[in-house]
Formats: structure tokens, C-alpha cells, sequence
């Protein structure tokens, strides 16, 4: 059963009328970006479900915290060249203290890494808290 995707979400705030395009959306890779006027449950769920319908299962909501959905499939996000990616990025200490440098699309791997960096910075202790919510889909509701 095909589902209906148009070509782009208007996005209703307040007095502010927000227009994304729908191929702009699975770009967003980190949800605090977004300007607080357009922040609903409505574009929140739209954004992670572009996301993950394009295999980009990992989103932040900021540098200390992640969504992962689970796609029960193999993506080219978790494969070993690109987790070797995120362990060259970790290497690099020069990038938390570039302002403006670019950076991997939010990964776990990441944010383990930031977690630790921060640890080691400060010498406070840090958590990690998973949590899990799981919902059984149907093939003929994707």
C-alpha cells in the first residue's frame, strides 16, 4: 500500500506560517536548530519520519541527546566505513575547539564520544541513559 507524501509540510505556528520543503526535512539533523515558533509534535513526528524513511535513523536534539529509531533492517549509517568515521572525528580534538567546524551527522557513536570528551574536559562523571519504545508495524501500514 503506497502512502501519500506530498511535496512539502506547511508548518503552522502562532502567526508564523513555516513552509519546509518535504525534501528539506530529512535534512534536519538536529531538532534544537529549528526555530521555537515552528517546534510541534506535528513537525517533530513529520521530520523523524522523513528521516527514517530515508535510512537517516539517528537525529539530535541537541549535542547531548539522540533519537535513534530502529529501521529492523541494515543501514549504510551503522556499516564499518562509516563507523570508522565517527572514530577518526572522535580522534580529532581540534574539532571541539573549532568553532563552525563540520561534523558527522549525529551518530551514537557521537554522542558516546561527546559524553567522554566532556568527562575528560571537566572531570565530571557522565551518563548515558537508553530508553526504548517499541511499536509493531504491519507492512501494509509503512
Amino acid at each position: 500500500m503506497a502512502s501519500h507524501r506530498p511535496s512539502s509540510m506547511s508548518l503552522a505556528s502562532s502567526s508564523l506560517q513555516h513552509h519546509i520543503p518535504r525534501e528539506k526535512l530529512e535534512s534536519i539533523t538536529d531538532l534544537s536548530t529549528l526555530p521555537l515558533s515552528s517546534i510541534t509534535d506535528d513537525t517533530i513526528v513529520t521530520i523523524l519520519r522523513e528521516r527514517f524513511m530515508t535510512d537517516h535513523i539517528y537525529t539530535a536534539l541537541s549535542s547531548n541527546a539522540l533519537i535513534a529509531l530502529n529501521p529492523h533492517k541494515y543501514v549504510q549509517s551503522n556499516s564499518d566505513v562509516v563507523c570508522q568515521r565517527y572514530i577518526d572525528e572522535y580522534r580529532d580534538t581540534t574539532l571541539y575547539e573549532t568553532p563552525g567546524k563540520e561534523r558527522l551527522p549525529p551518530h551514537v557513536f557521537q554522542l558516546a564520544s561527546n559524553a567522554y570528551y566532556h568527562m575528560k574536559r571537566t572531570g565530571q562523571d557522565q551518563c548515558i541513559i537508553f530508553t526504548c519504545v517499541f511499536y509493531i508495524l504491519f507492512d501494509d501500514e509503512r
